[in-house]
């Protein structure tokens, strides 16, 4: 009787027709046991990560993560059926379930792991917490001083303009060409005409050396403002993640792994990920790896049987038709 419900169960979770199986001999119920068995670990797995998963990252209540776990057992479920009931697998199929296997077992042990973790991310989001803060006080302060420095520099390139236009004045006040007078800095090293050179000459050096200093202070300007887009950027880069999201987490996570000083967080993350992927595989291998039972072969008869059914009935219309 126990035995009889056990298999009743395992076609229930492997899609096998049950009268059929009845039928069958005992290397077919076997295979169900078999398959039963490993439906049943891989479901325990992935209702746990899904309970997990929607409690911690979808905030949801005891009812809404108990709907997480189930259905993400019916997707696993519904994913081996692919295998299971696959009378000819095709190669493509097999492949396609082996690289779903990869990326399933990273999302597992990714979940698994965020959970083995939680103390000591929580432990390291304080830590990134309080490193951003430190950061963003000296990113202030070093924005602000650079800002003061921008401010000066406008300021001191504003007088030196100034001061240019006082000794334009000056060289026509002294009897330059009207040619020779203009306030830009090139003008300022053309030869006057109509006055001795001697009498304009240091207000021409002067000009220069003026236009020069205020070049200097428009450098200094564009060089600070550079540089303070460049620090912001720094920061934004080397910001430390502190999020309790899962992709804030999941950052956070791998940071932990692969930049930590210790070893052990990578073999952890490694053994659940080949766990999962020898779980996520036990399906397919167990199908792969055995030779076609009396429930398989009765199936494919049947379908032979259909096939050669229908291929003789239109045949048989097509003659019909014809005459």
């Amino acid at each position: 009787m126990k035995n009889n419900l056990w298999i009743k169960f395992g076609c229930f979770l492997t899609g096998y027709n049950y009268e059929l199986l009845k039928e069958c001999g005992e290397a077919s119920k076997k295979s169900v046991k078999k398959f039963t068995a490993a439906l049943v670990i891989i479901s325990l797995i992935w209702a746990a990560n899904g309970y997990n998963f929607s409690s911690r990252y979808l905030d949801s209540n005891i009812v809404g993560s108990l709907i997480g776990s189930v259905l993400s057992v019916i997707m696993i479920i519904m994913i081996e059926r692919q295998i299971i009931l696959s009378v000819r697998p095709k190669i493509w199929l097999k492949i396609f379930r082996f690289v779903l296997a990869f990326l399933m077992a990273m999302i597992g042990s990714v979940i698994i792991d965020q959970i083995l973790f939680s103390k000591d991310l929580d432990e390291l989001r304080k830590e990134n917490i309080a490193q951003n803060y430190s950061d963003s006080l000296n990113l202030a302060g070093n924005k602000y001083n650079l800002q003061l420095e921008i401010q000066s520099n406008r300021e001191q390139s504003k007088a030196a303009d100034n001061d240019l236009q006082q000794v334009n004045r000056q060289i026509v006040m002294s009897g330059g060409s009207r040619s020779s007078t203009r306030s830009t800095t090139d003008s300022t090293n053309k030869t006057f005409s109509n006055t001795s050179t001697l009498d304009i000459s240091p207000l021409i050096n002067r000009a220069k050396n003026i236009s020069d200093e205020k070049k200097r202070f428009s450098d200094n300007i564009d060089n600070l403002m550079l540089k303070q887009k460049q620090i912001h950027e720094n920061y934004n880069k080397n910001k430390k993640p502190s999020s309790d999201g899962f992709l804030g987490e999941l950052k956070l996570l791998f940071d932990f792994i692969f930049q930590g000083d210790s070893i052990i967080a990578p073999l952890v993350y490694v053994f659940w990920f080949l766990l999962f992927l020898t779980l996520e595989l036990l399906v397919i291998i167990a199908k792969v790896s055995e030779d076609k039972n009396d429930y398989e072969m009765r199936v494919e008869f049947e379908l032979d049987n259909n096939q050669k059914k229908i291929e003789f009935l239109s045949k048989k219309v097509t003659s019909d038709f014809n005459s």
